[in-house]
């Protein structure tokens, strides 16, 4: 059985023919085509000079304003218009169809239609689901006179998914470029349909997974396109992250499918904690016997880049490396991350930087260094605004920068050392020298009284001073483990110890 992850389901549309719009009539008397010649040299003796008269002068005026524009709108577009040297194409017949017979062979040829006999240079090729199956004589070729033939050849697969596969003949001009370098093509398509009975059973369907907070609404709609009734069709949905990691799977309700019917499978669930990020759903469809799979990629929430530690202590007058460290909430790479710091004062910037693009991949955190230039600023306190930007959003937090003399400041930053990446890795590094030399020192006590010392003898006496400190069991392996002692070694130990 193939595999299709979605399924489109044709419907005839009977576009309605849009009804005469009506014309509005006016009652008033319609206005002259060309006021008369001689209406402005007549105008005082006939009129007099006074308000009418005036009023009557700027109507005259407007319309011949009007009249000015519309004979130049009209000359520019016959220009534009007989500036286009490029004949039109056509194509007869417009489509093929085929009725599907494993490993059948058919020639054909269309016809394209041109309104000048001028020689133009074409390319053919094939797009499409069938386009592996679509071949011609010549890739190029010159097309002369008011008609030409193009000759294909089909050679269908012994195989083929049921229903009507698509195949596209583009028949494509180059037009030579201008004076400004524009170029244009001309480009046709001639369409190829394979129809392929339905088995008996089948089915076609598709498959929506859409987010709210931590819910998640399933929905798949499942089309019985076969010839038989379908007893039970069953869709179980598994939802994975970008690791490919299982998240969840979700069983909606089993429904018998008649012939020629729709059915809509659905089902909401929450997900508490769920982070944001790309999803895949993969809908493994049940039916008599028989599997269709459905994927569809989603996303919960948007791309977000979040800032976990910024330098707020500089050197006034110098110029400055400024560190900061910002975190992918994703749970894929967001590329194209630019950070920007702008230092405020009298309502203007003082000093400012802007970062070269980089990236982050799935949740990760990562320090920039960049160099701000201070060498104009006084010590004092400023207002600042980092910001970082990338391709699906930004986050701008403000904050206040202090700038220091060169003692103060060292003194400042000794005070508060900056957060940095590997501080987690220094703890660890303290816990396994901690736990390495409470070790050595219970061995070296047990070699002094004159025994023979067994690893696990120094285990259990661990474990009993770590119990009177108010340590659990779990938390002594824990940390015998990562003071690399193996776990045979361990549990003896423990249970040396009675427990």
């Amino acid at each position: 059985m193939k595999k299709t992850t979605d399924s489109r389901i044709a419907q005839d549309r009977n576009s309605p023919q849009t009804p005469p719009r009506s014309r509005a009539v006016s009652a008033s008397p319609a206005p002259r085509s060309s006021p008369p010649a001689r209406l402005t040299s007549l105008h005082r003796s006939r009129f007099g000079s006074n308000e009418a008269t005036t009023n009557l002068l700027g109507d005259v005026h407007a319309w011949d304003g009007r009249q000015a524009f519309c004979k130049f709108m009209l000359c520019f577009s016959l220009i534009i218009l007989l500036s286009l040297s490029v004949s039109a194409f056509g194509i007869r017949p417009a489509q093929k169809t085929i009725e599907f017979v494993p490993g059948a062979e058919y020639d054909g040829r269309f016809t394209i239609v041109r309104d000048s006999g001028e020689p133009a240079n074409v390319r053919v090729y094939a797009e499409g689901a069938l386009a592996p199956y679509i071949t011609f004589d010549q890739d190029t070729l010159t097309l002369e006179g008011l008609e030409a033939d193009i000759h294909y050849h089909v050679k269908l697969p012994s195989d083929i998914a049921p229903g009507d596969s698509l195949g596209r003949i583009m028949v494509e001009q180059q037009l030579p470029s201008g004076e400004d370098g524009i170029g244009a093509r001309i480009r046709i398509t001639f369409k190829i349909h394979v129809t392929a009975p339905y088995p008996e059973k089948f089915i076609g369907g598709a498959l929506d997974v859409t987010s709210a907070g931590y819910d998640l609404a399933v929905k798949t709609t499942i089309q019985n396109l076969g010839i038989t009734s379908l007893a039970e069709v069953h869709p179980l949905v598994t939802i994975t992250d970008a690791d490919d990691a299982q998240v969840t799977q979700v069983s909606l309700p089993k429904k018998p499918l008649p012939i020629a019917t729709t059915e809509t499978f659905e089902r909401t669930v929450t997900l508490p904690g769920i982070k944001n990020g790309v999803y895949r759903a993969t809908a493994a469809v049940t039916y008599d016997g028989a599997l269709l799979e459905l994927i569809k990629e989603f996303t919960i929430g948007n791309p977000t880049v979040t800032i976990a530690y910024k330098d707020q202590y500089l050197k006034a007058g110098e110029i400055n490396t400024f560190n900061f460290e910002v975190v992918n909430q994703w749970n894929a790479p967001i590329d194209n991350i630019v950070a920007r710091l702008s230092i405020q004062g009298n309502e203007q910037e003082l000093a400012a930087f802007k970062t070269e693009r980089f990236s982050l991949a799935a949740h990760e955190r990562k320090r920039v260094t960049a160099y701000l230039d201070a060498r104009k600023l006084a010590p004092g306190q400023y207002p600042a605004m980092l910001s970082i930007i990338h391709d699906a959003g930004s986050i701008d937090e403000p904050f206040l920068i202090e700038l220091l003399e060169i003692d103060e400041y060292e003194q400042k930053v000794t005070e508060a050392p900056a957060k940095l990446p590997w501080a987690p890795l220094a703890g660890l590094i303290a816990l396994l020298i901690f736990n390495t030399v409470i070790i050595g020192m219970i061995i070296l006590k047990l070699v002094k009284r004159g025994k023979e010392v067994d690893a696990s003898d120094a285990v259990a006496a661990f474990a009993t001073k770590a119990r009177k400190l108010g340590f659990d069991d779990a938390e002594i392996r824990q940390r015998l483990q990562k003071a690399g002692w193996s776990s045979q070694v361990i549990e003896r130990g423990m249970q040396k110890t009675g427990k």
